[in-house]
């Protein structure tokens, strides 16, 4: 063990090295003071001035709660590095382009969805999550703004991938496959606190282990106060839900999908992320960050598309076209459509040899011939 000899000249400096030996493994020795010290100045002290009562003796170190080292964590990042397919979570069949910029959909993430009013985010958030509840992410739907029998419809639609009302003879076959997922709804419907929102989301973790909660969306849990917060200014009120979601999702290992409304802006202006309705917080807290844009508003020939502004994983930023097909209810690119039995068909005029790139070819091909 060190031995130290430590003189504490006047109280500020005593005080200070007091802290830092508490938690030293020095052994705190007192002066003699029959022997004349080296220093003229110490020999002037009077022998009050010299107090060792304020140090403690600490043999042992000292550790703190909320300090780490790299030795504990150097088994976790060799198993990030090692299984970083898994580490980025579960890919998405139904948008591979969001795949290639999120990695994947993880927990203990926010996603933020934001986009102008009926430019489709609760469609598309509805096939965002189906299609990671039919790979077994077992999800909690909370619609405060569309009743889940509505919800419940869209979601068959886009599973079945065709329009059931015009082949009503198969709806018992897809309900059955449907009622098979691993997917639950909240009843809230309209404006709700945050306090019971959170005690539901709370109770479907710790019962059912749910992965995935979507609040669709904020706006509807502004509107009515816990006790004692009636007066509270509404953008300090979203901030602190965005914090009790932001919580929610880290202390319970759980993806929270989070949709807010944008702030009231001209069709003709780009959405980003300081457009989302409210203060800096939610822009902050989230991990991920997906904005619909809505060309068709201010452009007769414009396009609807999917940016990812933020992505606190990768970093990759980028956006893709969000073609929307009214009999599935469908914004994916199109696929063979799905059968009952798991068998599927090819769309007219396709075949299995059809990519763009090949066909990119042929069209080469044509114009050399033409020429």
């Amino acid at each position: 063990m060190q031995r130290s000899l430590i003189a504490a000249i006047g109280f500020t400096t005593k005080s200070l090295v007091g802290r830092k030996l508490a938690y030293s493994s020095n052994r705190i020795m007192r002066l003699p003071w029959d022997n004349q010290s080296s220093s003229p100045y110490l020999n002037n002290m009077q022998h009050n001035d010299l107090h060792t009562s304020s140090f403690r003796y600490k043999d042992e170190s000292k550790e703190h709660e909320s300090i780490t080292t790299f030795t504990r964590l150097r088994d976790e990042v060799f198993s990030e590095l090692s299984h970083h397919e898994q580490v980025a979570g579960v890919k998405w069949d139904r948008y591979p382009y969001l795949t290639k910029l999120l990695r994947g959909h993880r927990r203990g993430e926010l996603t933020v969805l934001t986009g102008t009013t009926g430019c489709g985010k609760t469609t598309f958030m509805s096939e965002y999550s189906l299609d990671l509840c039919m790979q077994g992410v077992k999800t909690l739907w909370g619609s405060f703004e569309i009743r889940n029998v509505r919800l419940a419809k869209t979601m068959l639609t886009q599973f079945a991938e065709k329009n059931l009302e015009k082949h009503i003879e198969e709806y018992d076959q897809y309900a059955d496959e449907f009622e098979k997922l691993p997917l639950y709804f909240m009843t809230f419907h309209g404006q709700q606190s945050v306090k019971a929102v959170l005690d539901a989301m709370t109770h479907a973790v710790n019962k059912l282990d749910i992965a995935h909660v979507i609040v669709d969306n904020l706006q509807f849990m502004l509107g009515v106060s816990d006790a004692g917060k009636g007066n509270m200014d509404r953008f300090w009120r979203q901030d602190l839900i965005v914090q009790s979601l932001r919580k929610f999702a880290t202390h319970n290992n759980c993806h929270v999908s989070l949709v807010i409304h944008p702030r009231k802006e001209g069709n003709d202006v780009e959405l980003s992320n300081s457009s989302i309705f409210g203060g800096a917080k939610a822009s902050q807290e989230a991990d991920n960050i997906l904005i619909i844009q809505d060309k068709r508003l201010s452009n007769p020939r414009g396009k609807k598309y999917l940016q990812v502004t933020k992505n606190r994983f990768s970093g990759d930023l980028g956006m893709f076209t969000l073609d929307f097909d009214r009999e599935s209810l469908s914004f994916a690119p199109k696929k063979k459509p799905r059968q009952p039995n798991g068998q599927a068909v090819l769309l007219k005029g396709s075949s299995t040899a059809s990519s763009e790139s090949e066909r990119l070819s042929d069209f080469q091909k044509d114009s050399i011939s033409r020429k």
